[in-house]
């Protein structure tokens, strides 16, 4: 009977973590849909795992809200730059597909020393792009979406050494003005 009891309240402590667990994905799956995305699209063809994390992996300390990222694995150094840069291009494609009509669109570069180089063009294998942050408004509201092919990070490699492909979108007011 103990037996009994003891696995019927081991029971009810895993159930709301489930239930948090599919709520927080389909929160996520919303934002991607509210952004006008559809997930699928972003994850690449080369994805091997897909993980939501809580924390960024360059810090623990830094608490991750409302991202997902897509990891490739420790092979993501035999994936071909132009493979990387055509996945680039088409989630650029999409944001800013989603940003037309009228919405306020801007996009900002990081690759190497072009750090905060702002961009109007999607990266291509000539010039790759490291991460693109693509800013857009809805409703008064400030979304921004993050992509970033860490393998371009080449400085970095030493202090963090895991090596990813993410998309994240993160849902927050962006402080200050963006043209």
């Amino acid at each position: 009977m103990k037996r009994i009891l003891l696995l019927l309240v081991a029971a009810a402590l895993v159930v709301p973590c489930s239930a948090q667990n599919k709520a927080m994905e389909k929160a996520l799956g919303d934002k991607f849909a509210f952004a006008g995305l559809e997930t699928a699209k972003l994850v690449p063809a080369f994805a091997t795992e897909i993980s939501e994390l809580k924390t960024d992996p360059r810090s623990e300390s830094n608490p991750m809200k409302d991202e997902a990222f897509f990891y490739t694995g420790s092979d993501i150094t035999k994936i071909p730059a132009a493979k990387v840069q055509a996945y680039l291009q088409n989630v650029y494609a999409a944001v800013k597909k989603a940003a037309d009509g009228g919405v306020v669109y801007k996009a900002k570069g990081y690759a190497g020393d072009q750090l905060g180089e702002q961009i109007t063009a999607a990266p291509t294998t000539d010039k790759p792009a490291a991460t693109v942050m693509y800013l857009y408004q809805h409703d008064g509201v400030w979304f921004n979406i993050s992509v970033g092919h860490k393998a371009y990070y080449r400085k970095f490699t030493k202090d963090y050494g895991e090596k990813w492909i993410g998309v994240g979108i993160t849902v927050k007011e962006m402080l200050g003005a963006v043209e």
